[in-house]
């Protein structure tokens, strides 16, 4: 529609950094809402999740990540979209998109580089995406 003044551009056209798939290699909770969630992606830039409670746009998440081999980092993300999705047995799960923010600290922005690495050096070539 003309003039509507929303976006038509694909999630995958806006972003910066390419996504590479999860794939179960990397478990994350949400500490702000004390709940687990699923990583189905993660980009330089941010990551992808199906959440059991619904997220809403703009707040602000210590999100921790942690790799099978036992690394485990804690960052900061604001949440830039959720919504509803229909999981099996009629309960209702959320796929939510979030940004990483500026980390705090050198500490923490090493750890943001150090995760993306160990990320993409433990998953097979093609689960990876271009």
């Amino acid at each position: 529609m003309a003039g509507s003044g929303r976006d038509r551009t694909s999630g995958a056209e806006r972003r910066q950094s390419p996504r590479i798939e999860i794939l179960g290699q990397l478990d994350g909770f949400l500490m702000t809402v004390d709940t687990g969630v699923t990583i189905l992606d993660l980009s330089a830039g941010g990551f992808g999740i199906d959440s059991p409670v619904p997220l809403e746009s703009g707040e602000v998440h210590e999100c921790r990540f942690s790799l099978r081999d036992g690394v485990s980092v804690i960052l900061l993300a604001k949440v830039v979209h959720c919504r509803p999705k229909k999981a099996k047995k009629g309960a209702t799960r959320y796929l939510a998109g979030f940004e990483f923010l500026e980390q705090p600290n050198a500490e923490a922005a090493a750890a943001h580089a150090q995760l993306l690495e160990r990320v993409a050096s433990h998953l097979p070539r093609t689960a990876r995406k271009k």
